[in-house]
């Protein structure tokens, strides 16, 4: 407890500084007897209106800006007082991954940051002992309860970091303080908060600045912006790609029937990839370069990524009753969204291609334009487009526009999921993809209960 107070430079109202925690949760729902109580303000919910749950559920006390109306002084409850409880989360995360001594990778990208991060952990664990973030913990609050699982039994951990806005990834950097990088492209996601796409480029280059010279960096030979950051890198330099000569690239590609392909990695072991797209072969890639710090032989890379199993909502195939479905519904950028058209494109299926797309966010200026773009590829992409949200009523009419005969257009993903129920017919490939915000996934539901049904 005194670390815990020192690191968030607080001040115990009540307790015994001698005490040992052995969590710290965020979580009134989950938190376990004898964990402390981190009381977070969001947007819809603000933590410390919970105290009395959680103290309820076994805590041992709370982390506080504020003493909640109404609280009084339990008896048995330790609190320490800050004055920004998520600052001192952070801080309490740093502190204590100070106390380890271990090889950390951060990942970061516009696109495969996810896929790349659980590679690698993937990978490494056939071997390792590994610490990986779950889902996306990418951003502040997720960073810092990733790091508070570290171990004195880990031998390495995977991080994945985010940003919505310059300077993000710099202070999620000096939270992990990692010894390798990882950036996998550079799009346009997030362009509301940036002036372009060479400021996300800026941004995502935080992370190589953030690395000594005893570090290593791994970098995208075959994009431009990420490879232009080579120069401002002090420590070691190591290349992934496809299409450019590379320290770690693929060769010899095929894409399967299903979907999923097999490559040749640096000439030495074909690997069959258990994943849709191309672009999950240079998420392989990038992982098998930074799994080679670890001196790992490439038959354990070979073994780790045709054993992977994919986040759940990206790229994953369903069979639905009478109708095979791609579930891309996790999140969606331009450059995503473009890459999972033009896999669904050069998909060999004996029935109808059909595209549901929801609005792709957090574009700013550049939305309109954006989703105008994506209509004219989507109209030479499949057969059928249905669309939910306001900005994807943009890419319908280009798509209309643009010769598409099929296309419909909807406020939401329900009712998108509801006219694609009337719509589907025996044999038909549906992609299903927007951003986070527009819940994609409650089409897969209404198809999940009409399967049900029959």
């Amino acid at each position: 407890m005194a670390e815990i107070v020192e690191a968030s430079q607080g001040d115990l109202i009540a307790g015994d500084l001698q005490l040992v925690v052995p969590n710290i949760s965020i979580d009134s729902r989950t938190i376990k007897e004898g964990e402390l109580f981190l009381a977070l303000k969001g947007r819809r919910y603000d933590g410390h209106d919970f105290l009395g749950e959680a103290l309820g559920e076994g805590a041992m006390g709370a982390i506080l800006s504020h003493r909640p109306r109404g609280f009084g002084q339990k008896a048995q409850a330790t609190i320490i007082q800050v004055s920004d409880t998520l600052k001192a989360l952070q801080d309490i995360a740093h502190y204590y991954r100070k106390k380890f001594d271990l090889p950390i990778v951060a990942v970061t990208g516009s696109n495969g940051k996810t896929t790349t991060k659980d590679m690698i952990a993937g990978i490494l664990s056939k071997r390792l002992h590994t610490l990986k973030a779950q889902s996306s913990f990418n951003n502040h609050v997720g960073v810092s309860l990733t790091l508070l699982h570290l171990s004195s039994s880990h031998q390495a951990a995977v991080l994945e970091i985010g940003m919505s806005a310059p300077g993000e990834i710099a202070q999620l950097a000096g939270l992990v303080e990692p010894t390798m990088g990882v950036i996998t492209n550079v799009g346009p996601a997030h362009l509301e908060l940036f002036t372009d796409i060479e400021e996300i480029a800026e941004a995502k280059g935080e992370l190589v600045d953030s690395l000594s010279e005893k570090g290593t960096v791994i970098l995208n030979r075959d994009d431009d912006r990420v490879w232009a950051m080579a120069g401002r890198v002090k420590g070691n330099l190591i290349s992934f790609g496809i299409r450019r000569k590379a320290d770690f690239q693929a060769t010899e590609i095929r894409c399967l029937p299903d979907g999923r392909s097999e490559f040749t990695l640096n000439g030495e072991v074909r690997i069959k990839l258990p994943l849709l797209g191309y672009v999950n072969i240079y998420n392989a890639v990038a992982a098998a370069g930074a799994c080679s710090l670890f001196r790992l032989d490439l038959s354990v890379v070979k073994e780790g990524l045709e054993s992977f199993k994919g986040p759940a909502m990206r790229m994953q195939i369903l069979s639905l009753g009478k109708v095979k479905v791609i579930n891309d519904a996790y999140n969606a950028n331009p450059e995503s969204m473009k890459m999972a058209l033009q896999f669904l494109s050069g998909l060999h299926t004996g029935g109808r291609k059909i595209a549901v797309l929801g609005d792709m966010l957090e574009l700013g200026k550049w939305g309109k334009r954006m989703h105008r773009e994506l209509g004219k590829l989507a109209a030479t992409s499949c057969q059928v487009l249905v669309t939910a949200g306001k900005l994807s009523q943009e890419l319908a009419e280009e798509a209309t526009a643009s010769g598409m005969k099929d296309v419909f257009i909807c406020r939401n993903s329900e009712e998108a999921g509801k006219k694609l129920a009337e719509i589907i017919e025996l044999g038909d490939t549906i992609l299903i993809k927007g951003s986070r915000a527009m819940r994609m996934e409650e089409v897969i539901n209404v198809l999940s209960s009409l399967s049900a049904s029959t």
